[in-house]
């Protein structure tokens, strides 16, 4: 298998990816989706990301969080906070990296 860096959202008709720090819709077949895309590799997600899952970790997935606060530590989170970080810490890896958001964490990408 070849790894890859991807990004995977889900938007609405306008663009919206998110409202109030939650999905704003709930469809079945798309979180079946993510499950199955996701399942087994690493995710990685800004801290306002994870706290809007409620700070859930993913069955089965490796959870990175890239924050600003170098005091921010999250039991079973890998912790980053830098871009090259991230990076670094991906090229020892042998699995996709999927980027949930937010928008800076996208933009960053």
């Amino acid at each position: 298998m070849t790894k890859k860096i991807v990004a995977i959202w889900a938007q609405d008709e306008e663009g919206v990816i998110g409202k109030d720090n939650r999905l704003p819709w709930h469809l079945p077949a798309e979180l079946q989706h993510f499950k199955e895309t996701t399942l087994n590799h690493a995710i990685l997600m800004g801290r306002v990301t994870f706290d809007g899952m409620g700070r859930r970790l993913l069955p089965k997935r490796e959870t990175l969080i890239l924050t600003r606060n170098p005091e921010e530590k999250i039991d079973g989170v890998a912790t980053f906070y830098d871009v090259q970080s991230v990076l670094d810490w991906y090229q020892a890896q042998d699995k996709n990296l999927y980027i949930l958001g937010g928008k800076q964490i996208f933009q960053a990408f």
